[in-house]
């Protein structure tokens, strides 16, 4: 299967314009600052524009798998098993700190 080098781009971009977009929104909200003079307030178009491409890349990756009976579960094992661990651990390391200080983040 060829590799879309352009398409992982466009994803990697997509989430960088959402990146740009919480500094912005919290340079604002907690500094007073507005950085890149708001330029990237239109950062929020990077999320539909990431899980657009995210699903044209899962049909791309996956043509035989569309209208198969019993494809779905393994693709979502497979997804949780790369996905939930790390998501896990993170959760755990930060809920201390939300039992510890309660009005962390927004509270």
């Amino acid at each position: 299967m060829k590799k879309l080098s352009e398409v992982q781009a466009f994803r990697g971009l997509a989430a960088l314009l959402v990146v740009f977009l919480r500094a912005t929104l919290i340079g604002r909200e907690y500094f007073q600052v507005d950085f890149a003079q708001g330029s990237f307030a239109f950062g929020y178009a990077g999320v539909d524009f990431f899980f657009v491409l995210s699903g044209f890349i899962i049909s791309y990756a996956h043509p035989k798998d569309i209208g198969v009976s019993g494809a779905m579960l393994p693709y979502l094992c497979k997804r949780a098993i790369r996905i939930y661990p790390c998501y896990w651990l993170l959760t755990l390391a930060i809920l201390p700190v939300y039992f510890l200080k309660p009005d962390f983040g927004r509270g």
